[in-house]
């Protein structure tokens, strides 16, 4: 996939994203990346864990993920390093100039 298919496919999917839950997203995201939903849903606990993924609600009362987190896991899943170290990484990508 070309970088120019991928920022396509992110403007069409950024909005339906923002539409989940956390779950909801990890799953979409390990089929759209092709890995396994335990290693992106491993991620996810690490963000959120260091707070880079909000950790507001629960359950029932469990909000939809923002854009920043869908970006931040993402990221997250696209950078192939350890899942232990994810959070610290994520970070740097994060606080790269465009």
């Amino acid at each position: 996939m070309s970088i120019e298919e991928f920022a396509i496919d992110l403007i069409i999917f950024i909005p339906i994203w923002t539409s989940m839950y956390l779950n909801e997203l990890a799953q979409e995201l390990a089929n759209y990346t092709n890995s396994s939903f335990s290693d992106v849903i491993s991620r996810a606990k690490i963000l959120r864990k260091h707070g880079i993924i909000d950790k507001s609600g629960h359950g029932p009362s469990a909000r939809h993920v923002s854009l920043e987190d869908c970006v931040n896991l993402l990221l997250a899943v696209l950078i192939n390093e350890k899942a232990s170290d994810i959070h610290t990484r994520t970070l740097d990508v994060c606080q790269q100039p465009l």
